[in-house]
C-alpha cells in the first residue's frame, strides 16, 4: 500500500545510521480481539527487548452504503483502526522507552 512505501521511505531517509529489520512472521492475529492480540504480542516480542521504533499501520475501511452496515461493522472498524494501537501501546508499555519512535 502506498502507507507502508511511505513508511519504508520514512525510516529509510530518517533512521540511516540505525539497524532496520522487519519482522516476517506469519501468523493472524485479529486486532479487534484484544485478548488474541495480547497473546500475539507476548509470543512476538521477547521479554526483555525494547523497540526503538513501532509502527502502527493496520486498519481498514468499510465502502458500502450506509444502510448495509450492521452496528457489528463499526465496532470491529473502531476496535481495529482506533482502539488496537492503544491496546498495542498499552500491552508493549515495558518494551518503550523514552527514545522509542511511535509511527
Amino acid at each position: 500500500t502506498w502507507t507502508s512505501k511511505w513508511i519504508w521511505k520514512y525510516l529509510k531517509d530518517h533512521l540511516e545510521n540505525e539497524t532496520i529489520f522487519e519482522i516476517k512472521w506469519r501468523q493472524q492475529c485479529d486486532l479487534s480481539d484484544f485478548q488474541q492480540l495480547k497473546q500475539f504480542l507476548d509470543k512476538l516480542i521477547p521479554e526483555n527487548l525494547l523497540l526503538d521504533v513501532l509502527i502502527l499501520n493496520a486498519g481498514f475501511g468499510l465502502f458500502w452504503k450506509f444502510e448495509e452496515f450492521q452496528f457489528e461493522d463499526y465496532q470491529r472498524l473502531i476496535n481495529t483502526n482506533l482502539l488496537a494501537n492503544i491496546a498495542i501501546l498499552k500491552f508493549l508499555e515495558n518494551h518503550l522507552h523514552y527514545k522509542t519512535k511511535i509511527i
